[in-house]
Parts: structure tokens; sequence; C-alpha cells
């Protein structure tokens, strides 16, 4: 946090002196739990099939969470500024928590394996405008008198010059903004899940099959974007084609194939936001060769 602020506000004449002001970040504390149930049935519809349902509900509770606030004040500043950006505790707790899913079946020849995770709930983020402290308000006059000077044309003039009392501002320093975050935290992770369907030939030595990867999105709408708020962290929807083979040539000898994202789709990771948005991979061939001795 201290590098981020020298980088930006080094040409400030006052910020040395107020630095030492900053109290530093606390740490985050997480509370987590979940809780859940498994089924597990084999013979269900052939011989020696097998099915397993998993579903749990996970929640995930921090206490100074960290995040980005965009327009927050300077000590001495009047007022908050909109390019003046820190890392902040958030004042609320911030929570995570959803439900997963998983359902598996195999039949030994063919089998498939689905999986779900769906996001509840929103967060708020609060924190001090003041951060480092240091809001000031002007009290008495301390000294008024009348001045000479000279204006940039060469002519003088005269003018009434007033000190006053340069006082802490409690009221200012206690004040809490809500809601100006920038980053992908501003809203929760988009729900995602997966579809894999595959079969095994040749004995069972050959293992092929398909996954699709899909995620809803978060409901934003990218052509839509303004920056208005810049603490939008957008999810657009996408579904992702995978396909993969394994064979055992040998009982110690396995090669695999695996192609990622096979239609070559353009899209974006869940946990992206608007200001830092990055392509997934493309269309991506890795192969692996197993030795087993």
């Amino acid at each position: 946090t201290f590098s981020k602020i020298l980088d930006s506000f080094s040409s400030r004449s006052d910020f040395f002196y107020t630095l030492k002001c900053e109290e530093p970040l606390k740490p985050e504390e997480s509370k987590d739990w979940e809780l859940g149930f498994n089924i597990f049935k084999e013979s269900l519809f052939f011989d020696n099939d097998r099915l397993g349902i998993k579903v749990s509900y996970f929640d995930n509770r921090i206490k100074n969470f960290s995040f980005m606030r965009y327009a927050v004040a300077m000590p001495e500043a009047p007022i908050p500024s909109l390019t003046d950006l820190t890392y902040a505790n958030n004042l609320e707790d911030t929570r995570f928590r959803g439900v997963e899913y998983q359902l598996n079946y195999d039949m030994g020849r063919a089998y498939t394996n689905l999986s779900y995770t769906h996001m509840i709930g929103s967060n708020d983020f609060c924190s001090p405008d003041y951060f480092m402290g240091g809001a000031k308000k002007s009290g008495k006059t301390l000294k008024s008198v009348i001045e000479r000077y000279t204006r940039p044309d060469g002519t003088t003039g005269i003018r009434s010059v007033r000190e006053y009392e340069w006082l802490d501002d409690p009221e200012r320093n206690g004040r809490i903004g809500c809601g100006a975050i920038m980053g992908n935290a501003a809203y929760m992770p988009a729900d995602r899940g997966s579809l894999t369907v595959g079969a095994r030939f040749l004995e069972r030595r050959l293992d092929t099959g398909v996954r699709l990867r899909y995620s809803p999105g978060n409901g934003k709408d990218l052509n839509a974007h303004s920056y208005k708020s810049l603490e939008q962290a957008m999810w657009p929807k996408y579904s992702v084609y995978d396909l993969y083979a394994s064979y055992w040539m040998t009982d110690d000898l396995n090669i695999t194939l695996v192609m990622e994202n096979a239609t070559d789709e353009a899209y974006f990771v869940a946990m992206g936001d608007v200001n830092n948005l990055s392509m997934a991979r493309g269309r991506t061939l890795s192969g692996m060769l197993e030795y087993k001795f």
C-alpha cells in the first residue's frame, strides 16, 4: 500500500509528514464453514454401475476484507478526490456463500459428471473517506491585515488577508463512504459449471470424452458499459468445449491428448473486471506420455 501511495503522491510537498498518520491495513480474518451431504449407490440401473450425488452449502465470512477504494481524501484536502485511490479495509463483513452441486454416474462403458456452483447474495464495501485522517476546518480569525501586492501587469494594489485557526474536524474524519470500489470484488463471482460425457473402448483401455464449461455471467452487458460506475465487474456468459482421449497402450504406458476450447471461443474467465479484462486461452492442444516402472 505504501509503495502505491508513494508512486501516486510523491510530488505533493505535504505528503511525507502526513504519511505518518496512516494506520496500516488490518489483517483479514476469515471464518469458513461448509455443510452438505453425499449419496452413493451401486448397481442402481445395471450391474456394477455407480451413482454419486453431492450437495453442499458453503459460507466464507471475512472481516477486514481489503479492497481498492477510490474517491478518498488526503489529509487537509477539502473534499475526497475521484482520482485518489488506496487499499482499505471493509468496515462491513464480506461474505462469499453459495451452493455446490455434483452428480457422477458411471456404468463402465460410459459415464457422465456434472458440477455447478451457484453464488448467493451481495456485499457492501465501506471505509472512511479520510483514510489517513487529517480532515481540517477553519476556526476563529487569528489575524486580519491589509497588504500591498503587485499584479502581473506591474501595477500595484491592496487586499485584505486573514489568517484562521486550522482545527481538526472530527465529523469529517469520522465520515464513512460506501460503494466506491474498483476491481473484481465489486460483485459476486459468476455462477459456473461443467458437464463431462465420456466413453471407454478397447477393453476400457481407450477413454474418450467431451467437456462443456459454462457460465451464465453476472447479468451485466459489456455493450452497455459506462464509466459512470467504476466498480463494475463483468463476466459475460460463455460456453466452452474441451475434447480428451487417453489410451493405455500397455499396462505401463499411457498417452493422453487434450484439446481445450475446441471451437476457439473468445471468452473471459469469471473473476475479471471491466477495467482489466484479459482473454482466456484459445484452442489449445496438449499431450502427456506416462510410463510406470
